[in-house]
């Protein structure tokens, strides 16, 4: 649904709302004599210039500029019918043999504000072992957009309705018509924009002047043909992609032409372009793709209603069965939808069946403390009820009261405040995490031995734990609903280290090395000292001193990196090291806590 309204709102925003204007911008030529432009991305043949006074572009960016302004407007004034027609050849070395695609849209516009277009596509395949071509494959279809009742509708019928042909599944959408500025994403169309968009200019003219400005950032050969100076304005513009800098990459050959009348109306267009790849085999370039676009286009007044040849009855929504799934495809039971669970939405029985616009959505949540979009998805927050409204790609809606529930308890992860370091005479703060964390039970926290240790209840999943005496116990985390769930904690209680003496924490900062997953730090007791870098195998010297608790360390230059700004801190019972290591730029610091 949102893909095709994105391209419905890239185009309207440069469609609509242009008036139509006489240009007198310099890069237009009149119908006066003058000399071939010579401007830096083309080079210009001599023309005869027409006696008709309209003026014209003579350079590449002067007929890009008219494309997209005064251009486009004749364009969509004044079109009655275009045929588009698209052609891809594509070599496949792997079979041997060459694909061809090819699509043709024939758009006719009608009083009433509509298109309709007659849509062919086939696939050929070129067999270069029997030097026979077969048809693999041929589909038909239409395509409307426009007026439809009191609202507006867009329709690609194909003769297979659910089967991707051409990179576009059969679809509609519904628009409704409203007086003010529209969002095409919210299924509106302002009244005054929908002449505009009945033009084929979306689907034919577009497409070459997007290939045109891509000419920009290449060497070009621009040329205005003498074609018929009386009536006729035929461009003719080539490039090529291929950079010398990089001589042996895939590159493009692009030719484009454009015929216009004499009031600036395009009445024919082509674009071919043709991939070359390299062949290290024969050392020379080969075709690997081609691609042609042509369209002819005739103006005149629009053409009379006639009788549809699809019913839009047979492939409108009226109703349809919506299901809720999880993110693997299952179904979900709306009263019983566990929280935590991503929400996704399918569909089934659609009303009437050949119903074609049945991609629905979650676009809203009437409690989104239960129910919520979580960056792309919807997701089951807590236990509670929400009405989620969903909606289709033509604005059609559907309510639905969902119940969540909170999934049952299946783990229990507790964590204890400095569970290594536990001291007589202290509190400890003991946190319970419940997994899944959506559960909601509730916890009994015990311990095998009360002489050692007494247990306060903070909230639900916080406790704190009093130690009492020196010794060894267990703490038991157990769920209330479902007592099989525990969790069991073996804690050591240790009588607290008494700060030391000056020189016996020199001593014990000297004793041993000071080891962590990624550094080896060594202090001697001559004040010399060194650091090695277990990931880079480096290490470095330095020299150091000590006040108090406090230690400055030297500059030292370790694994790319000059350390300046070097300090550390032992604990009053010198078992715990924390250092700071850094530099006036503060790049790749060492910050880090050792332990005994």
């Amino acid at each position: 649904m949102k893909k095709r309204n994105l391209w419905l709102l890239l185009v309207l925003i440069p469609l609509v709302g242009c008036q139509q204007t006489t240009s007198s911008s310099s890069s237009f030529i009149s119908s006066t004599p003058s000399s071939p432009s010579s401007s830096g991305d083309s080079t210009t043949s001599p023309i005869t210039p027409p006696i008709d006074p309209i003026t014209m572009p003579k350079n590449l960016n002067g007929l890009i500029e008219f494309l997209n302004q005064d251009g486009k407007e004749i364009f969509i004034e004044e079109e009655q019918n275009t045929i588009f027609n698209q052609k891809t050849e594509s070599n496949l070395v792997w079979e041997d043999g060459k694909e061809t695609i090819e699509t043709t849209s024939s758009f006719h516009r009608y009083q009433g504000n509509y298109f309709l277009s007659n849509e062919s596509y086939q696939k050929r395949f070129y067999s270069n072992v029997t030097q026979t071509e077969n048809i693999e494959e041929t589909h038909e279809g239409y395509h409307y957009f426009g007026s439809y009742e009191e609202n507006a509708i867009e329709a690609f019928i194909w003769d297979e309705l659910h089967q991707e042909i051409n990179n576009q599944n059969s679809m509609i959408e519904m628009y409704q018509l409203v007086n003010e500025d529209t969002q095409l994403d919210q299924n509106l169309i302002n009244k005054n924009d929908l002449f505009a968009l009945t033009s084929s200019y979306r689907f034919s003219f577009y497409s070459f002047v997007k290939n045109l400005e891509e000419a920009q950032d290449y060497s070009s050969h621009f040329e205005l043909k003498d074609r018929n100076p009386l009536e006729d304005y035929e461009y003719h513009i080539t490039y090529s992609t291929l950079d010398s800098e990089y001589p042996y990459n895939n590159y493009f050959d692009i030719e484009l032409q454009f015929l216009f009348d004499e009031k600036g109306y395009l009445k024919e267009a082509s674009f071919i372009s043709e991939e070359f790849s390299y062949d290290y085999g024969i050392e020379t370039f080969t075709s690997l793709n081609k691609k042609e676009m042509t369209m002819e286009s005739i103006k005149g007044p629009l053409k009379e209603p006639e009788t549809l040849p699809i019913r839009f009855e047979d492939y409108i929504l009226q109703d349809i069965e919506i299901v809720l799934t999880d993110s693997q495809g299952n179904p979900l039971d709306v009263n019983n939808i566990e929280a935590g669970a991503l929400i996704y939405v399918q569909t089934k029985n659609p009303v009437p069946e050949k119903a074609l616009d049945i991609d629905f959505e979650i676009v809203e949540s009437s409690n989104e403390e239960v129910i919520a979009q979580d960056y792309l998805n919807w997701t089951a927050l807590k236990a509670g009820k929400s009405t989620l409204t969903l909606m289709n790609q033509s604005g059609f809606t559907k309510t639905l009261e969902v119940q969540v529930v909170a999934p049952p308890l299946s783990m229990i992860l507790i964590t204890l405040e400095n569970e290594d370091q536990l001291y007589a005479g202290h509190d400890y703060e003991l946190s319970i995490m419940r997994i899944p964390n959506a559960s909601t039970d509730l916890f009994e926290v015990t311990v095998k031995d009360p002489s050692l240790v007494q247990i306060h209840k903070v909230d639900d999943l916080t406790y704190t734990i009093q130690c009492l005496a020196i010794g060894h116990t267990t703490i038991i985390v157990t769920s209330l609903s479902n007592p099989t769930i525990k969790e069991e904690l073996e804690i050591e209680i240790k009588e607290e280290p008494q700060p030391l003496p000056p020189e016996e924490l020199t001593t014990a900062l000297c004793s041993a090395p000071w080891e962590s997953y990624s550094y080896i730090i060594q202090f001697n007791a001559d004040y010399s000292g060194s650091i090695t870098d277990n990931y880079y195998y480096d290490n470095a010297s330095f020299t150091w001193s000590i006040q108090g608790t406090e230690i400055t360390i030297s500059s030292f230059y370790l694994s790319y990196y000059d350390y300046t700004i070097n300090t550390a801190t032992i604990s009053e019972d010198g078992l715990t090291l924390s250092v700071h290591f850094t530099n006036e730029y503060n790049s790749y610091p060492i910050i880090q806590t050792f332990m005994r």
